[in-house]
């Protein structure tokens, strides 16, 4: 794969949303009205759309990604190792100029604030990839990253069904 850790998280993202479609239409509940201009309803949003977050030629997907890693990682108020190693392996495999790499690099000491991160979401795709990358940098046993999480999914108006299917997908 030629973008490494984030198609990955494109693909935990992809199979956590068509989870959370079969079960949403298997139950046929809609029981949560969205509130969010994001329409996270089954079966509305192809595969193709979650690796194009990645393979965006902008390069745009991908530092959000990354950018939405970072901020996951810092919700405690730094960065441990375990998890500068995952930011850094990700960003050598992503093509980025050096120009791009520098200002990950430098977000590292001043990461973006939630909601910059949420309003910096472009649609829904993009949505469950930035929660499942967050999920993935940080240590999901400590209160504090369970909080951040919570927070993100909160503010991009994630179903429950959606993030507990993500949480799923990270844990096999």
């Amino acid at each position: 794969m030629k973008y490494g850790a984030l198609a990955a998280v494109g693909g935990l993202a992809w199979k956590a949303y068509k989870q959370y479609s079969a079960q949403t239409n298997s139950t046929q509940s809609q029981t949560t009205k969205q509130t969010s201009s994001f329409d996270y309803a089954p079966e509305t949003m192809p595969e193709q759309s979650f690796q194009q977050v990645v393979e965006d030629e902008s390069g745009a997907g991908q530092l959000i990604l990354m950018r939405a890693m970072i901020a996951a990682a810092y919700a405690d108020g730094h960065i441990d190792e375990t998890e500068r190693q995952k930011i850094f392996a990700a960003v050598e495999n992503m093509q980025l100029s050096m120009q791009e790499k520098a200002m990950l690099f430098d977000e590292l000491r001043k990461p973006m604030q939630l909601a910059e991160l949420v309003q910096a979401v472009p649609d829904a795709q993009t949505g469950i990839e930035v929660y499942a990358a967050s999920a993935s940098a940080i240590d999901l046993q400590q209160s504090v990253s369970e909080q951040y999480l919570a927070a993100l999914a909160n503010q991009l108006c994630l179903p429950k069904e959606l993030v507990s299917n993500i949480h799923q997908q990270l844990a096999s």
